[in-house]
Parts: C-alpha cells; sequence; structure tokens
C-alpha cells in the first residue's frame, strides 16, 4: 500500500495499532472479525515510520514576548542573534532559532523542525510562552 501511495482511513489505523500483537509467527486469523496479525503489524510499522518522519514536518511557532522592554529585547536577541562589529568589520551571529534549523518568517513568528521544539522551550524557559500555529 506504501509502493502504490494509497491512503488508508484513519479507522483502520487506530484499528491496526490496537489490534497488533507481535509474535514469533504469524497465525493464519486470530479471529474472523479482526484483521490478520501480519497487517496489524505491518500498519504499525508504517504508522512508526510516518511518525518518524513526521518529526522532520516544519511548523509555524509564534512566541509571546515579556511585556519588560529589557527582558524583550534579551529573548529577541537568544532566538535571532545580534550583529557584532569587531575592528570595523560587522559579524552577524546566529541565533537559537537558526542553530535548531529554523527560519524567522515575521516579528516573533518561526518556521522551526517539529522535533527541535523541546529545546526551544527549554532554552526560552519563563521569558515568553511559545503557541504552535500548525
Amino acid at each position: 500500500m506504501v509502493k502504490n501511495r494509497i491512503v488508508m482511513r484513519p479507522e483502520i489505523l487506530v484499528k491496526a495499532i490496537r489490534e497488533a500483537k507481535i509474535v514469533s509467527r504469524i497465525p493464519q486469523a486470530i479471529e474472523e472479525d479482526s484483521i490478520y496479525a501480519w497487517e496489524a503489524v505491518l500498519y504499525r510499522g508504517i504508522l512508526y515510520a510516518k511518525q518518524i518522519l513526521s518529526m522532520e514536518e516544519l511548523v509555524i511557532i509564534k512566541v509571546e514576548p515579556p511585556k519588560d522592554k529589557k527582558e524583550r529585547e534579551k529573548l529577541r536577541v537568544l532566538l535571532e542573534g545580534k550583529r557584532v562589529t569587531v575592528k570595523g568589520k560587522t559579524y552577524h551571529v546566529g541565533g537559537l532559532v537558526k542553530k535548531l534549523g529554523g527560519k524567522r518568517i515575521a516579528s516573533w513568528i518561526y518556521l522551526l523542525p517539529k522535533k527541535t521544539i523541546p529545546k526551544l522551550l527549554e532554552q526560552i524557559g519563563p521569558r515568553g510562552q511559545v503557541n504552535m500555529i500548525s
């Protein structure tokens, strides 16, 4: 089914997860109403693979900045980075968003891989509130 790119209904996938049983040998049939055990294992494997692949998807994150101007600027520098001038040359130091493989879309709105959200939350802490838009 994956090879032919057929989309399955969610009810079938949920049923496959609930009824999946892993044994050393594949029985002929569990019951007449249930699906074959090997099909359940197949669907569970497909779902596991989709979960891993979905962690690479990009999601839109909105950060609610604090009201205090100094704290807001510290959070912005942490997320976006800053420009540093050394001996007349200007360098751009990347922030946390760049390190996590994301991009800035607008002010306080970022595009990040889903798997990096826990790292972002860990770094921000109580400074700002993070909301996932998609």
